[in-house]
């Protein structure tokens, strides 16, 4: 039993337990990139293996703690870091289980207090003898193997057993004639979010938009649909409005009274339009895959269902973000009740969308930014509180959080991630604050490890001739330059964006959209490490890069600079490599047609949590395009400030028109352009005369208009300083190349 203890508990055991972790998230990556991030949850990420090796990494370090004796003061050190991961581990564990996530739907002028579960559950209530029966779990559907038996309810009799058969996720309901089969049809609204489909099988009733609909049944509300020879008629208690799409035709129906029910009409029932897409009189319903015009759709997950001797399948309709469609069949002598969808919960206070603002790139329909003005409605405290919701920015409340998620087609909708978790939120905090403490205490503690490896370091001693090396080395990695395939590159760059003159222009002021006013140096690196993920490009520094698109967008354009990493995307624009040139992104044969507006398009309306690698990476790239445009027509520069305006707002070329008058109004209008002529004047003879003319100039304009919110000198050179340094890339080369060679050293 001693040595059990003592091999369990050894640092072999916990290395084994990490780097299986490691393999496992790592398998996950690429399983969540295949075949999406529900197929991962279900294999890895909520699989039970997965979280007991959680739990083994919890109980070997507990276990470490008492065999290695490490709560004493002079393990101070080693007893705070195992403190600390343990409370981390614990953390994430509460968050997993007694956390919760989900979404809040809100169309504008309306409030909801009701959130649905982020998570679908597959729901079997069991009667039988007047005694009930109910379980539940949450179903994570992979698109490479299920487990067969989902569930087990227990009843009266014999328990009934929930097997898995097939699913089709993004499918709809569809009706196929079959010899001795149930009545069925498919009734169809619209909404904000697509389409939704109804399957009435045999005899049925369903709510629908607020209104109950009988199917081959005997009631004495709603509206009742049966079955009239070979077509179907139906009786409602209220007039009904009928639209003909085959002729154009319009007709008010009485209330009361029996009239056909034609396929291809619209019948507005009060609030609800519906339409008669498919009907049998003998039939089943199947389920067939969504075209992207039809909407999202649903799931379908076929299941059978066994009591005793008795067996039967059937198609339950529903998934993540829906409340799922209730299917009640009959199973021996037991009556089932089978849903599958988000579970609901609703909150201490309700929400109300005041408004839904989104705003697009200019001259793009890409959307730049979103965000939702929500009113806070808490009638147990007596509150009425309105506040904003977007990216980066949350509304905290009662212990709930909400995120800015996504929004409806027509813009008049918005959906909020909800999240609500303090407890493991707590712990996983406290966890941090004793890991930082630990790494402080690593460092002073004269009793830690890192001391104990300088205090050896120093009786060992390193020959002056090695620590010469040392530094040689991480000096010779920080200084490393641009490749050498790129100098030439350079060289013949250069001479057409001259380095003086781009150095000057990295000087001029800018205003961002978040009203900072700062060096376009700083612009120009931000907009080229956006954009390409690289801090120079064929040679050149950012002025350059910047000032080459402004002056020459149409040789720019055709220059491949978008970073482009997904292999979907690359095949979507047939490029090879990484980047693709601007040009790419449209069809030449069709005016304005962008070649991922549609992926985009469909990326911003997911979820954050539904996303997939290709929708984050297409939302990505979608943005490095907007930049691009946004330099090559000019309104990313920002220069022209306006010294009247209250919120001292600079301008843009292509918005300054309407702002000055007079003599400002004539200089401010045209001096851009003259400048931009100064330096293609540069580009085509050398001479860059009157390039730095015109930019003195705007320099001088920056100065005399706008004074009041400019940086000091000081702060403008630092900053284009720390630019040009390049720190932290360096700093990181230097301590790697010391790092390794101390570690050999040691050793």
């Amino acid at each position: 039993m001693k040595k059990f203890i003592n091999i369990f508990f050894s640092f072999r055991i916990m290395g084994l337990i990490l780097v299986s972790l490691a393999v496992s998230i790592a398998v996950a990556t690429f399983i969540e990139n295949d075949f999406g991030s529900e197929t991962a949850r279900s294999h890895i990420y909520h699989a039970t293996w997965f979280e007991l090796l959680f739990l083994l990494g919890i109980i070997n370090l507990l276990g470490s703690m008492i065999i290695y004796r490490v709560i004493r003061k002079s393990k101070l050190t080693i007893l705070v870091f195992h403190l600390s991961f343990i409370l981390i581990l614990v953390g994430a564990a509460i968050t997993r289980y007694l956390g919760f996530t989900g979404i809040i739907h809100i169309r504008e002028g309306q409030n909801s207090s009701t959130v649905i579960s982020d998570e679908a559950y597959l729901r079997v209530q069991v009667l039988e003898n007047d005694a009930t029966s109910l379980a539940s779990r949450p179903v994570f559907l992979s698109e490479i193997r299920n487990s067969s038996n989902m569930l087990k309810v227990p009843a009266k009799s014999s328990p009934l057993t929930v097997q898995y058969l097939d699913h089709l996720s993004q499918a709809r309901p569809t009706v196929r004639g079959i010899h001795g089969g149930d009545p069925a049809m498919i009734l169809v609204t619209s909404s904000a979010t697509g389409r939704d489909y109804y399957a009435f099988l045999g005899k049925e009733s369903k709510w629908i938009g607020g209104q109950l609909f009988h199917f081959n049944k005997e009631a004495s509300d709603g509206i009742r649909i049966r079955m009239d020879g070979d077509s179907l008629a139906f009786l409602a208690p209220y007039p009904v409005s009928l639209f003909s799409m085959a002729d154009q035709s319009k007709k008010d129906m009485a209330a009361n009274t029996w009239h056909p029910f034609h396929p291809m009409s619209v019948y507005a029932f009060g609030t609800v339009s519906l339409v008669l897409l498919e009907y049998e009189r003998e039939g089943e319903v199947l389920a067939m895959k969504t075209s992207d015009v039809e909407g999202s759709g649903s799931t379908a997950l076929s299941l059978r269902l066994t009591a005793g001797s008795a067996s039967r399948n059937i198609t339950v309709w529903g998934g993540k973000g829906m409340s799922g469609e209730p299917r009640q069949v009959s199973v021996g002598p037991k009556e089932v009740l089978v849903s599958f969808g988000s579970i609901s919960r609703v909150l201490p206070f309700s929400l109300a969308l005041e408004d839904f603002i989104l705003e697009r790139y200019p001259g793009s329909d890409s959307p730049s930014s979103f965000e939702s003005l929500v009113r806070i409605e808490d009638q147990e405290r007596g509150l009425r509180d309105t506040r904003r919701i977007y990216m980066n920015h949350i509304l905290s409340y009662r212990g709930y959080r909400f995120y800015q998620s996504s929004y409806d087609t027509d813009e008049k909708g918005t959906v909020l991630s909800v999240n609500r978790d303090r407890p493991g939120t707590n712990v996983t905090y406290t966890g941090y604050a004793l890991l930082f403490l630990g790494i402080l205490l690593s460092l002073f503690n004269p009793n830690s490890r890192f001391r104990k490896l300088g205090r050896q370091l120093a009786e060992t001693g390193i020959p002056g001739k090695m620590a010469m090396i040392v530094l040689a080395v991480g000096m010779g990695l920080c200084m490393t330059g641009i490749p050498a395939g790129a100098q030439d590159l350079q060289e013949k760059q250069e001479h057409e964006i001259h380095a003086l003159h781009a150095r000057a222009f990295g000087e001029l002021l800018v205003q961002d959209y978040q009203g900072r006013v700062k060096p376009l140096n700083t612009l120009a690196s931000e907009v080229l490490r956006k954009v390409a993920r690289k801090t120079r490009l064929n040679g050149m520094n950012p002025e350059q890069v910047m000032l080459g698109m402004m002056a020459d967008p149409i040789k720019w354009q055709t220059i491949p600079m978008v970073k482009v990493s997904h292999p979907g995307i690359a095949e979507i624009l047939n490029i090879e490599g990484k980047h693709a040139s601007f040009l790419q992104f449209f069809d030449p044969d069709k005016e304005r047609s962008y070649l991922i507006g549609e992926q985009v398009g469909d990326a911003h309306r997911k979820k954050s949590s539904e996303r997939s690698k290709f929708d984050t990476e297409i939302l990505r790239v979608d943005e490095r395009m907007n930049i691009c445009y946004m330099v090559y027509s000019g309104n990313l520069l920002r220069i022209l400030p306006d010294r009247d305006d209250p919120y001292q707002t600079w301008h843009s070329p292509n918005t300054i028109q309407s702002v000055y008058t007079g003599e400002d109004s004539l200089f401010a209008v045209n001096i851009t352009q003259l400048y931009l002529e100064g330096v293609r004047e540069g580009i085509e003879t050398g001479d860059w005369q009157k390039a730095d003319e015109y930019l003195g100039y705007l320099k001088v304009f920056q100065e005399r208009m706008g004074a009041g919110i400019m940086p000091s000198k000081g702060r403008q050179k630092a900053e284009m300083l720390y630019n040009r340094i390049n720190l932290f890339d360096r700093l990181a080369r230097f301590y790697l190349a010391i790092g390794i060679t101390l570690l050999i050293i040691q050793l």
